[in-house]
């Protein structure tokens, strides 16, 4: 399961009847997003994988001590309106920060 909110990104993942992975990251700590779609079947019914680097230093067993850290959202329906949803909260979030900097 996957949840987007104005202020966080939200993986569930659950591993048989007992047990789940969560991973939550702030919006701001987003550095980059993108999507990518593989095979013909993804890109006709138009399904793929959005990748969300972030600042935070996660350690899963998937990313390195040290390494940026990232929330992959698997097999996705419309990807690349979730990367405009979700670039658009992080200009929001941006834009949102430099005016209380300016105060």
């Amino acid at each position: 399961v996957y949840i987007v909110t104005n202020e966080r990104l939200i993986a569930v993942e659950f591993m048989g009847l007992l047990s789940k992975s969560i991973n939550v990251t702030q919006i701001r700590k987003i550095e980059d997003v993108s999507y990518s779609q593989r095979g013909l079947a993804s890109s006709f019914f138009d399904f793929g994988d959005v990748i969300a680097e972030t600042a935070s230093e996660q350690r899963t067993a998937d990313v390195a001590q040290g390494e940026p850290s990232s929330f992959t959202f698997e097999s996705v329906g419309n990807p690349n309106e979730v990367v405009r949803i979700i670039s658009d909260l992080m200009d929001k979030e941006e834009h949102e920060d430099n005016n209380n900097n300016d105060h």
